[in-house]
């Protein structure tokens, strides 16, 4: 289990990673090693040069969904005591900013197995599967499930707009100790959050990848261990 009251002495705090790629995926990868874990997870952030210049790029910007923050933050209260904080955050975290087809996503950092580069080249498409599938990726001698994370988040009604996975996904998120990616189109900052930062979801809320929102940054936060079980389960929807 980890222990995240450890997480508050670190200096680290809405800081912008930087540039260069290289730099970007060093940054990550020491704070990734910060990380305490009983099983000692090793964490592979290096970019291969063969994947350099799908990450030259910056995303472009895309108008924001807004039908997707107004309905997210209807499933949200204000009073931490008032609702069923994970025990995660019990004291303070660090969560990682990312943004999917202008979206505003956060995941807690000692949730994260890693962060890859993307390569359309290295994914193995799987015939049969639903579109948020993207296909496998052997990564570290396993095979990672890739998900397009916009199309899980954003309403189907807002499905026929979102750009291909192609042309916008710069990095994958491993989760689930490796066994799951989910593609992003960018990387923003590592935020320091206390439980009272975040407008936690309700019982009644129906999406299942969502912890709550970030009140200073209008991001949603997700909860990974209920986002796993949804996309074993094969039932994830929006």
């Amino acid at each position: 289990m980890n222990e995240p009251g450890n997480k508050s002495a670190r200096p680290v705090c809405q800081q912008t990673l930087p540039e260069p790629q290289d730099a970007l995926y060093a940054y990550l990868d020491a704070l990734l090693q910060e990380v305490p874990d009983e099983q000692s997870r090793a964490v592979n952030l290096v970019t291969p040069a063969a994947q350099q210049q799908a990450l030259d790029t910056p995303p472009q910007p895309v108008e924001e969904k807004t039908a997707v923050v107004e309905a997210v933050a209807a499933e949200t209260v204000v009073n931490a005591e008032a609702a069923d904080v994970p025990e995660w955050a019990q004291q303070s975290f660090q969560s990682l900013m990312f943004s999917v087809t202008g979206l505003h996503l956060s995941v807690p950092l000692d949730k994260l197995s890693g962060v890859i580069p993307w390569n359309s080249d290295h994914i193995v498409p799987m015939p049969g599967h639903s579109e948020n599938f993207l296909g496998l990726l052997r990564h570290l001698g396993q095979n990672v499930k890739v998900i397009d994370l916009a199309r899980l988040v954003v309403p189907q009604n807002g499905g026929p707009d979102i750009v291909p996975a192609a042309d916008r996904v710069k990095h994958i998120l491993l989760i689930d100790d490796g066994r799951w990616g989910l593609a992003c189109d960018s990387i923003n900052e590592i935020l320091v959050l206390e439980a009272q930062d975040v407008r936690w979801r309700t019982c009644a809320g129906k999406r299942a990848w969502l912890a709550g929102t970030i009140i200073d940054k209008l991001c949603a936060l997700l909860e990974l261990d209920a986002l796993v079980k949804l996309l074993e389960s094969g039932k994830e929807q929006a």
